[in-house]
């Protein structure tokens, strides 16, 4: 039988070797963290897809047909598609800079005095990073408050890093499950854009996306979308 490693045959292990790890009781917290930190944000960033694909036909279009062309019909998408999907990846990139899921980040704590732009900030003050301010900066992203998934991709067509683009932080703190959050997003939204298109229901307004609700997470205001699937046009009760 074929056993997959993961984090807690990791954990495991540091236990039976003693490398600092002592305690078995530190293994239920950590998951627990890794997990809801991770469903909570995956989750709402997906819904926010599901209004902006909604409000932005032509880039559902657009990711779909890229999605048909690299990937083919009748197979799901996997993380081996990703090198050929770079409108869809930069799809992803500008609704986590669009939508500011976490737009304080997680607080954190000073470990020494430090002084920043003549503020003194003392030793075990907590702090936070306002990611949202530098996602709607012009200086860095030009009409920030644009949905505008071509802002990530270069003149080859290829998906070009930006340094002030920071969904999970910065610094050595950043967050622990970034990659898993990445490999996360881009497999059910690339499964969702595969069978399912959405669309706001006839006659109804669009959502002002500017006005989110702040809770542990941004989340978009309430909407009603339709996901009409792409092989029968049957539609699915809306959100």
């Amino acid at each position: 039988m074929l056993f997959f490693r993961d984090l807690v045959d990791a954990f495991f292990d540091e236990l039976e070797e003693e490398n600092g790890v002592n305690d078995v009781s530190h293994l239920l917290p950590m998951v627990a963290d890794l997990l809801t930190a991770g469903m909570e944000t995956t989750a709402t960033t997906l819904n926010w897809a599901s209004l902006y694909m909604a409000l932005y036909p032509d880039v559902q279009r657009k990711v779909q047909d890229e999605l048909e062309a690299a990937v083919g019909k009748g197979r799901a998408p996997t993380l081996a598609d990703v090198p050929k999907l770079p409108f869809t990846e930069a799809t992803i990139k500008e609704l986590q800079r669009i939508c500011n899921v976490a737009p304080l980040a997680v607080p954190r704590m000073t470990a020494t005095d430090v002084e920043l732009r003549g503020y003194r900030i003392p030793k075990g003050t907590q702090v936070c990073m306002n990611l949202y301010t530098v996602h709607m900066d012009p200086k860095y992203f030009a009409e920030p408050e644009v949905f505008n998934p071509n802002r990530f991709l270069g003149d080859d067509g290829k998906v070009q890093k930006m340094e002030a683009f920071a969904p999970f932080s910065a610094g050595r703190r950043v967050c622990i499950g970034e990659q898993m959050a990445r490999n996360e997003l881009m497999i059910f939204f690339t499964t969702m854009m595969t069978h399912f298109t959405f669309k706001l229901p006839e006659g109804a307004p669009a959502p002002d996306t500017s006005k989110g609700k702040l809770g542990i997470t941004l989340s978009p205001p309430d909407f009603e979308v339709l996901a009409v699937r792409r092989t029968s046009g049957d539609i699915l009760e809306s959100i």
